[in-house]
């Protein structure tokens, strides 16, 4: 039975060892990357936390767009790129080229939801409308559908830039 604890206690202090101090793998490639760059790491959780709402339906309504949040990581990520080594040049223009296309997403996204906004303020009806309601309706249909499809092609653009500024910013960090 002593033996058992013993062998238990010495497994467990192995495993904590191994975990607070040798422990390899990417986690340890991605710590030592944040320390070496916070405005990276904060892109990348941005990114992380905020791409599907960007990149969502619009819906009509004002909300967070976060395009003030994007402005200073990309100044902060300049300020990071004058600093920085010869061979890190190429990871900072991809990060600031990701600022650009997310802060681009937002500005569009707004205005689309601008438009649906101001859309919707507009009464669609006609005195001599046989069912001024229906008629109503399919006007906003109409005109509202046109902004909505609109937004959906650009978001899509969007997310393919994204995705693919983002893919080699992430082989660039590793």
């Amino acid at each position: 039975m002593g033996r058992l604890i013993f062998t238990l206690i010495l497994s467990a202090l192995s495993a904590w060892v191994y975990v607070n101090y040798v422990k390899p793998g990417d986690e340890s490639v991605q710590s030592a990357f944040a320390s070496k760059d916070e405005s990276i790491t904060k892109l990348s959780q941005f990114t992380d936390g905020n791409i599907a709402a960007i990149l969502s339906p619009i819906a009509g309504k004002a909300a967070n767009s976060g395009f003030h949040e994007i402005r200073q990581i990309r100044a902060s990520i300049l300020a990071s790129k004058a600093k920085a080594a010869a061979q890190d040049q190429p990871t900072y223009v991809n990060a600031i080229a990701l600022c650009d296309t997310l802060a681009e997403a937002v500005q569009e996204r707004e205005q689309c939801n601008r438009s649906l906004i101001d859309t919707r303020s507009k009464p669609y009806h006609s005195s001599t409308a046989f069912d001024p309601a229906k008629e109503e309706q399919e006007k906003r249909k109409f005109f509202e559908g046109g902004i909505h499809h609109r937004w959906a092609e650009r978001a899509a653009s969007y997310q393919r830039r994204v995705n693919a500024l983002y893919r080699i910013l992430s082989a660039q960090r590793r």
